[in-house]
């Protein structure tokens, strides 16, 4: 028996809240190994609206996770050094809009370094002191590491300070490289907890983070597009923009169109068009280094019409 102001509670209903040697309380927590705690309710009229902020208005929010998806040879890593080469110049977006300029940082695990991304971001104008490479990291004992997404984004955040300017983009490529090590990139839970780290840091410094995922690879007809994402639902369903990429099948402009398939507090549907066109740098052997060309008119039409015309479902020019 357990006596509490007076009042006397049976054992069995107190198993466990007193430790049995010093009938001191014992801390409870729940079936994470956390400790309980009391839900805090806040209502809605107290909560100040915010305004929605954006790095490339309708098409990358500020402060959250943005993917762009597609087959392996759509183009997606030209994109993104494409929007990279825009944010560090403060150039102009495809809708002719201004970009914010600011410091952008490129982890990627596909693309040579010296070879493919700086030539590359070189060949579109980008100013390359305001782009960072994540390629290593340092341990306390001072030994360097190859730099892992999945257990250093985290940290990231703390070295902001070595930077003169503010971070405004952060790109990954591939987001599935965030996965920890032995992750199932299909299990739901799993991949909202590697998400997660990513999440923090972009909401923590208010940058847009741009992840590259890929389609799987057959297509099967009624397939929905968020569903061709690899990969858990997670990876289209975390990011609050899903942009993605098609190589067009039929023989005629434009090459290729980037979609705008889901997006915060938008409106889905509609996109531009785009080429790549190789080129050789001034002193280059001819390896050939890719440039990206924008259209000059946005695309009108649902993320379905476009795909199926560009992938060959559809005969109908969306010029």
């Amino acid at each position: 028996m357990n006596m509490n102001s007076g009042v006397v509670i049976p054992d069995e209903f107190t198993e466990g809240w007193f430790d049995k040697t010093t009938r001191d309380p014992v801390e409870k927590k729940d079936s994470r190994g956390a400790p309980y705690a009391d839900p805090i309710i806040t209502w809605a009229d107290t909560i100040p609206q915010e305004e929605m902020k954006w790095l490339w208005k309708d098409f990358i929010p500020s402060a959250m996770l943005t993917i762009i998806a597609g087959n392996s040879t759509a183009g997606k890593n030209h994109v993104v050094c494409s929007l990279a080469s825009i944010v560090s110049t403060g150039g102009l977006f495809p809708d002719g809009s201004r970009a914010e300029q600011g410091y952008v940082l490129i982890w990627s695990g596909e693309e040579n370094t010296g070879l493919t991304l700086v030539p590359r971001l070189k060949k579109m104008g980008a100013d390359l002191k305001h782009i960072g490479i994540l390629g290593a990291a340092r341990t306390e004992e001072g030994k360097l590491l190859s730099f892992d997404p999945s257990t250093e984004i985290c940290r990231l955040e703390g070295v902001m300070k070595n930077i003169p300017e503010r971070v405004v983009l952060l790109i990954i490529d591939p987001l599935v490289a965030t996965l920890a090590a032995g992750g199932d990139g299909h299990k739901d839970a799993t991949v909202r907890r590697s998400l997660q780290p990513i999440l923090d840091f972009a909401e923590g410094i208010g940058a847009a983070v741009v992840g590259i995922a890929h389609f799987v690879k057959a297509y099967s007809k009624g397939q929905t597009l968020l569903s061709r994402v690899s990969g858990s639902l997670a990876f289209h369903a975390v990011p609050r923009s899903v942009l993605v990429i098609s190589k067009n099948v039929n023989d005629e402009e434009p090459e290729r169109v980037l979609i705008k398939l889901k997006v915060i507090n938008g409106i889905e549907g509609g996109g531009f068009s785009f080429s790549i066109r190789e080129d050789v740098l001034e002193g280059q052997s001819p390896t050939g280094v890719a440039n990206v060309v924008w259209g000059k008119d946005p695309l009108t039409g649902s993320p379905d019409d476009l795909m199926d015309w560009t992938e060959g479902r559809s005969t109908q020019n969306k010029d």
